[in-house]
């Protein structure tokens, strides 16, 4: 049977073994992944996936390491994250600042986003631990993205700028990659 590791999973149940900092199920292993070896032994793993996880980290090197290590030889690895050159999020003020003020910011605690990545920014982070094939791209975001959705006041304003930015980033080469609101990594051990 294959094992997978769901690492960061929250409410996520893809995998056969998870980990999470804050353990929403009794199967839910806690781990913090900023500082704390994961509790498998070496090459446990046929797959370690973690979708939006990694921008929450503030020691990413720590736990890619710690996710190489539980990794099987020619293990793959899914990371999914945030793309730091979405227009949605500049747009909405979900992920680059100005949103200080709102309830949700307050209530808790403050922003828990670290970093935000490009494509060559994943790349390096996979070469520099040790992985193998790697590949990143984009995950395609649909004009009616959620972040846009639900933090955007105004209807007609929504419509209209999903209008034009959905035209103008599909035409113009250098910023296609400003319509994806996600990144994932693909690599093996």
């Amino acid at each position: 049977m294959k094992k997978i590791l769901n690492a960061g999973c929250g409410e996520n149940t893809y995998g056969t073994h998870f980990v999470d900092k804050y353990p929403l199920r009794p199967e839910i292993k806690k781990c913090d992944l900023d500082c704390e070896k994961l509790p498998f032994k070496d090459n446990f793993f046929d797959e370690v996936v973690g979708i939006n996880v990694l921008e929450h980290l503030t020691n990413m090197g720590f736990a890619l390491k710690e996710l190489h290590r539980v990794m099987k030889k020619g293990g793959k690895l899914i990371l999914q994250t945030d793309n730091a050159n979405y227009w949605g999020y500049a747009i909405s003020k979900s992920h680059l600042g100005g949103y200080e003020d709102r309830d949700y910011f307050r209530s808790s605690g403050g922003d828990k986003h670290y970093a935000l990545f490009t494509t060559h920014h994943l790349w390096n982070l996979a070469k520099k631990v040790g992985f193998k094939n790697i590949k990143v791209g984009y995950v395609k975001e649909s004009p009616e993205g959620s972040y846009v959705r639900s933090n955007l006041r105004f209807q007609n304003i929504r419509k209209l700028a999903k209008l034009i930015a959905w035209a103008a980033l599909s035409t113009i080469p250098p910023l296609y990659r400003m319509k994806y609101g996600s990144l994932k990594l693909e690599c093996v051990k």
